[in-house]
């Protein structure tokens, strides 16, 4: 194929998933040592029914704390429905760091005020009531399915011993089975991992500290500690059994973009190093700070419209810069979907009409704004708003 692919390699994603999608396909449930997952809407319902049953059975002292205004929370299940959210929330950030409740029962709450007792008891039902739920159900958590599935691939990695290449690009490792699959794949001899942002300018000790490992080789103990960008990356390396000095960046960077990494590595600087900020300012010289900096802005809006208004412009202004004879083509990334949305509003003011490689939603097709209207005429009464 004149040295071009002709298969395209098989990518699967680390983080999110779509609900209704297999994680991994080559994986089925017979494989793993759990049920298959119950669904999502399923799970919000049966976590509602165990929210209002709590409710109903808390004690008098707690439904009565104030003789005024009763305990009524949830009201209806529509309440309901958005605790089990919360819930379904916590759940799952508890699976899937795998740090189980055991410390939520080292608290005591006796001396504690009386709400505080109360959040307690709820979550009980995360704790105690739902896993039993499932069992009833024959079904297991997705959080706690989706790590045995990625330990499985993990398994077959190591098992397999694959010759064909592997990349895991873009994961820290913070999640206990991805850094499992990591370490899998770096075992492999056509294994490769790339790893994001990883700080190859900051000094040894002060990587120790990003570490959370105290001057005795220690780990600390404080969850404050494990806030630093570079926690997980730190203990990844260490996991792989790999130092900074052997990880080879996959291409050198500019003057200026090094300089600015440095910049923001001097930035992230532990708390506990010793660490003195103007110093490096001065010894590095304003001049050339500025140059690291010279192609980015800072534009701090004073609302959501005219946040938009100004990517808006930023775009419409690369679109009429010109490079010789080509024509600039100018890209705004973000996560946001809503600012998204409104760029692109703002943009149809200057005759711009965006590309939006992530597609538009059904609900904002004039089609189905108008299907909507219709139905909320039918299903409801008439008011002047309508």
């Amino acid at each position: 194929m004149a040295g071009r692919a002709a298969i395209l390699p098989v990518i699967r994603p680390l983080g999110e998933i779509d609900d209704d999608a297999g994680y991994f396909d080559e994986t089925p449930d017979a494989a793993l040592d759990l049920l298959p997952p119950i669904s999502p809407v399923r799970r919000l319902i049966e976590l509602s029914r165990l929210i209002l049953a709590w409710r109903n059975k808390l004690p008098a002292m707690l439904r009565d704390i104030h003789t005024d205004s009763p305990l009524v929370a949830p009201a209806s299940p529509a309440d309901a429905l958005w605790l089990a959210r919360s819930l379904v929330e916590l759940i799952d950030a508890i699976e899937t760091e795998e740090t189980g409740w055991e410390g939520l029962d080292r608290i005591d709450l006796g001396d504690r005020a009386i709400w505080q007792q109360l959040t307690g008891e709820f979550l009980k039902i995360a704790r105690a009531f739902w896993p039993e739920r499932l069992t009833e159900l024959n079904r297991s958590s997705p959080a706690a399915h989706r790590a045995e599935a990625i330990r499985a691939e993990a398994r077959r990695y190591a098992r397999e011993k694959s010759p064909h290449p592997v990349i895991v690009a873009g994961s820290t490792g913070s999640i206990p089975a991805t850094a499992e699959l990591i370490e899998a794949i770096h075992g492999l001899h056509c294994g490769r991992i790339v790893l994001p942002g990883l700080d190859l300018d900051m000094p040894e000790t002060h990587w120790r500290l990003a570490g959370a490992i105290a001057p005795d080789g220690k780990k600390d103990g404080d969850p404050a500690s494990r806030s630093h960008p570079q926690y997980g990356l730190h203990h990844l390396l260490v996991r792989l059994k790999t130092e900074r000095r052997d990880v080879v960046p996959l291409a050198f960077e500019e003057d200026g973009l090094r300089l600015r990494g440095r910049a923001v590595s001097q930035a992230f600087t532990p708390a506990e190093a010793e660490a003195n900020h103007r110093a490096w300012r001065d010894a590095t010289g304003e001049p050339t700070l500025a140059q690291a900096f010279e192609d980015m802005a800072l534009i701090e809006a004073a609302n959501e419209r005219e946040e938009a208004l100004a990517a808006a412009i930023a775009l419409k202004l690369a679109l009429n810069a010109t490079d010789g004879a080509a024509r600039t083509r100018a890209a705004l990334v973000t996560p946001d979907r809503n600012l998204a949305r409104r760029v692109a509003s703002e943009l149809k003011r200057f005759g711009i009409e965006a590309d939006d490689s992530a597609g538009a939603p059904l609900m904002t097709a004039p089609q189905e704004r108008w299907r909507d209207w219709c139905w909320r005429l039918r299903s409801g009464p008439a008011t002047p708003q309508r």
